[in-house]
């Protein structure tokens, strides 16, 4: 690679960090508490400066909450995992091609076994994930 494609790749990489920020900073969205609580949520302060959250989404502690945010999402976690995995052993498959196809080039075939290498352990970390996530899908909610 030249120095001209680094620096095209750094300087497209900025632009779309940039442009990503400004998208989160134009649709957050302020969110306050008063004495009723948001969606049954109690938040308050105590004189001793504690903070304090009570409500039905935290009848048992946060326990609750996380059930509640993982029932909700876990459909989207699974499809997100299985879909990861997937893409990744795509990967995987394609520079073990590559692998074969450097037989001639130590430099390439170099570098495609550090592709292999990466791209293996992203694949077993990713499926691991991804029997994990399956083995809790129906303890929650």
């Amino acid at each position: 690679m030249t120095m001209t494609s680094i620096t095209k790749k750094v300087g497209v990489g900025i632009v779309l960090a940039m442009i990503l920020t400004l998208l989160f900073a134009f649709y957050t969205q302020p969110i306050f508490a008063d004495a009723k609580g948001i969606g049954g949520t109690n938040v308050q302060v105590t004189a001793s400066g504690a903070l304090t959250v009570s409500g039905e989404d935290f009848a048992d502690g946060s326990t609750n909450a996380w059930k509640n945010l993982f029932s909700k999402y876990k459909n989207f976690i699974v499809g997100i995992a299985g879909v990861a995995t997937i893409s990744m052993l795509l990967f995987f498959i394609i520079n073990f091609m590559k692998l074969g196809a450097t037989a001639g080039n130590p430099q390439a075939r170099s570098q495609a076994l550090g592709g292999v290498l990466w791209t293996g352990i992203a694949t077993a970390c990713l499926g691991a994930v991804t029997i994990i996530v399956g083995f809790f899908y129906n303890s929650v909610g």
